[in-house]
C-alpha cells in the first residue's frame, strides 16, 4: 500500500521523475519516459505514469486530499474489454469518493479505470471499493512506485539497461537531496537544470 503521509509519497513519485527525467534525457528516446509531472492551472499537482502497454495511474495531490486512479488495460474490470460492460462497475469503484476529488479527472478519465485510491488530507488511511478475487491490477501499478532505494535500483537496472549509482539513488531515498551534481552522477549526458525543472 502506498504512504498515508503526503510528503513521503511525493519523494517517491519526485525520485522516480528524477531518475526517469536524468537517465532518459536524449529527446528521441523521449518515449521511454515512465511518469511525468505538472501543476494544473487550478494549482493541482499531478503525476501521469504510463508503461508503453496501454496500462497506466494518475495521482492528484489537491487541497481536498490524494486520488490515485490505475488502469491495467489486461484486467478484467477493463471496462472497454468487457462483454458485455458492467453498468454497475464504475458507480460501485466510485462510491463514497468526495466530488472534489472526484472532478480532478475527466469523464474520460473516470472510464479508463480499474482501481481507485483517495485519502483527504484530515485522513490518515486510504479507501478503495475493492472486488473481491481481483484488486483491479493495483498491486502491479503500485509497484512503480518503489518505497526503498534496493526495490528502485532492482527495477531502474532492468529498465533502463544501464548502470545506475547506487549511493545517488540512496541518498535520495534518506535526504531527498535532488541536486544538479546528482543528476549529472546518473547521467553525464542530461541537462540537469531540465531535469530539476520536471519538479515541483
Amino acid at each position: 500500500m502506498l504512504p498515508a503521509d503526503k510528503e513521503t509519497l511525493k519523494k517517491y513519485l519526485d525520485i522516480f521523475l528524477f531518475t526517469d527525467a536524468a537517465v532518459i534525457a536524449s529527446p528521441e528516446d523521449d518515449w521511454l519516459r515512465m511518469i511525468r509531472s505538472g501543476i494544473s492551472e487550478d494549482g493541482v499537482l499531478w503525476y501521469y505514469f504510463q508503461n508503453g502497454s496501454g496500462d497506466e495511474m494518475q495521482i492528484f495531490f489537491s487541497q481536498a486530499g490524494i486520488a490515485v486512479k490505475g488502469f491495467d488495460h489486461e484486467n478484467e474490470l477493463n471496462q472497454f474489454a468487457a462483454e458485455p460492460p458492467n453498468d454497475t462497475f464504475f458507480p460501485r469503484l466510485y462510491h463514497g469518493v468526495p466530488e472534489e476529488l472526484l472532478h480532478l479527472f475527466t469523464e474520460d478519465e473516470l472510464e479508463t479505470a480499474t482501481f481507485f485510491l483517495w485519502k483527504q488530507n484530515h485522513e490518515s488511511d486510504w479507501h478503495q471499493n475493492e472486488f473481491p478475487g481481483n484488486d483491479g491490477g493495483k498491486a502491479y501499478l503500485l509497484d512503480y512506485i518503489p518505497q526503498s532505494a534496493e526495490d528502485f535500483l532492482e527495477w531502474a537496472r532492468d529498465y533502463y539497461h544501464t548502470a545506475i549509482d547506487a549511493d545517488i539513488i540512496q541518498n535520495l531515498y534518506t535526504s531527498g537531496a535532488f541536486t544538479r551534481d546528482a543528476a549529472l552522477k546518473l547521467n553525464p549526458d542530461c541537462n540537469p537544470e531540465a531535469v530539476l525543472a520536471e519538479l515541483h
